[in-house]
């Protein structure tokens, strides 16, 4: 067996000197001079510890680096004899790098997202979902760093207790922890062999010296003591409400606030008018197919925050008021631009709506934002580019961004309790024609929102919009870190669109990062008609896709402009622009966990 090579960074320098001391002297024989040269940090962008202004010129040639190889042309080789100094071989004794701790993380995500789409999860129990894997996958990589990757203690972890390995030893942790984390999750699905058996490969370990090294790395990080810490940690997170916060409303009949038309139900089919109600302003729950859709986690915003006060909650809540519409005149105004949109829809506005819905058997909007994320880590090589502390704490971020934001949303639901749109529009337009999405003239009565007729329009109450909160805290996270820009010149193979709309389930498309196109007639709300021809969707910015997804609601014809601006004035964002003069939750968080 080959020696064990602990540390390859003499090797990576090496390699790179040959690189540039190639270059410097076979420039001026390149046949295309003006052929950019590649750029790469001096040091293992994967350990987060480099300095970004430390970079070598290097021009294109073949070369290996710690971390990637990069296969690029030759035109001609010099005579040893004009180098500054020989051509290095690779050693016989050299192996080949572990596996980089994002590839193991990603890997391991792509089976939680597909874990919570086929468990049907709400949108606020998957975003709770996504922020306790991602928090115990970042708790075990920081165990092992060399100092703290966030300060103090965030959510009963403390970020300051540090056991560290190198990083050769610490991809070989993040393999164990993160089989350790999905065992106990019991997130189906995922093969834990996969990232051993690469292990192995990588290392040139039979099974025995890989059980050896797991024991030997396992004592090295300490990790019995982290085991401890992360199933109490589990276990404490585990009782902050979720499991009584998770179940739907009470049946309708029984005395509560979230059915205050009692067992009165809205049947599409029927065009009862609303007005009879005993709260006809109030969200009235649907029966399809003569099955209640009782209100999805109406008791949400009990669940335990993993950093708001009371105090903080208030001050949100407070933010949002101003836009809800507290007058007839108002709601009327409010539902009339709804219908406006619904009218004169283009079949990109259908194919928005569609893309964003986030229906039974989706990721819903919280696992549809972080896909992104996902996508856009593996496409731009994040954790090598920006190091593993960018890919890390920027998903860490976007998980809290999406828990918080569903708590503090489900809170205003409850506390607003307002119809949707199908029961005002059939309340106040009754007896009178409107545009519907076909661009048809109906009677209000029977006036539909642009949604499968299975599904019709969520579980729960108009103010404020989901879709607008989840989005825009995704949105201004991701700027954060990486600019408002979208890059778009990676290409990224699609295997997983079932994950984000049914339209397109069992289709693979490789596209420009932030694109989507629709095959002609893919609709699944009008098959076969909508798109006339094949339709671009695509982002150039966080803040266009933020817009983008908020708006889609109204398209649908199950959110008005009210609840857009409302869930906006939480987060702490005006379509895109982040308000200075606010304290909303976007904020909040960042300034709590000191990101």
């Amino acid at each position: 067996m080959p020696t064990r090579n602990t540390d390859s960074s003499a090797i990576t320098r090496l390699n790179q000197a040959r690189a540039v001391a190639f270059g410097q002297t076979r420039q001026n024989l390149l046949t295309n001079s003006s052929s950019p040269l590649r750029v790469y940090p001096a040091t293992n962008p994967q350990s987060g510890n480099f300095d970004n202004s430390v970079m070598l010129d290097v021009v294109n040639g073949n070369y290996t680096t710690y971390t990637q190889t990069f296969p690029i042309t030759v035109i001609s080789v010099p005579p040893t004899s004009e180098l500054p100094f020989p051509l290095i071989p690779q050693p016989a004794g050299f192996i080949d790098p572990p596996i980089p701790i994002d590839q193991t993380v990603l890997y391991a995500f792509q089976s939680v997202l597909a874990f919570g789409a086929s468990s049907n999860y709400a949108p606020t129990v998957m975003s709770r979902f996504l922020y306790v894997w991602f928090m115990s996958v970042v708790s075990a990589w920081n165990w092992v760093q060399s100092s703290p990757q966030l300060p103090g203690t965030h959510d009963g972890w403390n970020f300051t207790v540090q056991n560290a390995l190198n990083y050769d030893d610490s991809t070989t942790w993040m393999v164990i922890t993160v089989n350790q984390i999905m065992s106990t999750m019991a997130i189906t699905g995922y093969n834990s062999n996969y990232l051993l058996d690469r292990t192995k490969t990588c290392h040139g370990w039979d099974s025995q010296t890989l059980a050896t090294e797991i024991a030997r790395i396992q004592a090295a990080g300490n990790w019995s003591q982290w085991l401890s810490a992360w199933n109490s940690w589990l276990t404490a997170r585990n009782a902050d409400g979720y499991l009584v916060a998770k179940v739907a409303g009470p049946l309708p009949g029984s005395p509560n606030s979230q059915y205050k038309n009692g067992s009165t139900t809205l049947n599409p089919l029927l065009t009862v008018d609303p007005s009879t109600y005993v709260a006809p302003t109030q969200w009235t729950p649907l029966v399809l197919n003569g099955v209640n859709k009782l209100y999805a986690t109406p008791l949400w915003n009990n669940v335990r925050s993993t950093c708001l006060s009371a105090q903080d909650e208030q001050d949100l809540s407070g933010l949002a008021a101003p836009f809800f519409p507290s007058t007839p005149q108002a709601r009327y105004a409010d539902l009339s631009g709804m219908l406006d949109k619904t009218a004169t829809m283009t079949d990109y506005d259908k194919l928005t709506a569609e893309w964003w819905a986030g229906g039974p058997t989706t990721a819903t909007p919280p696992g549809i934002l972080m896909w992104y994320w996902k996508n856009y880590m593996a496409t731009y090589n994040i954790s090598d580019t920006l190091g593993t502390r960018a890919f890390m704490l920027s998903g860490l971020q976007v998980a809290i961004g999406l828990f918080e934001t569903g708590r503090v949303v489900w809170g205003q639901k409850l506390g607003y309790t307002q119809a949707r749109p199908i029961q005002d529009v059939r309340r106040l337009w009754r007896g009178q024609v409107v545009t519907g999405y076909t661009g048809v003239g109906v009677s209000g009565e029977a006036w539909l929102p642009y949604q499968e007729a299975t599904f019709v329009t969520p579980p729960f109450p108009d103010f404020v919009s989901g879709h607008s909160g989840f989005s825009a805290v995704f949105a201004n996270t991701m700027a954060q870190w990486f600019g408002d820009a979208i890059r778009t010149d990676g290409l990224v193979t699609m295997t997983d669109l079932n994950l984000v709309t049914p339209d397109l389930a069992g289709t693979v498309q490789t596209q420009p990062f932030g694109t989507i196109v629709f095959p002609v007639g893919s609709s699944r709300i009008q098959p076969g008609v909508v798109p006339a021809q094949a339709t671009t969707v695509s982002f150039t910015k966080w803040s266009d896709l933020a817009q983008s997804a908020g708006i889609s609601r109204q398209y649908g014809g199950i959110h008005c402009m009210s609840a857009h601006l409302g869930s906006l004035a939480l987060i702490g964002d005006n379509d895109g622009v982040v308000l200075n003069g606010t304290t909303g939750l976007y904020k909040m968080i960042k300034s709590s966990w000191s990101f």
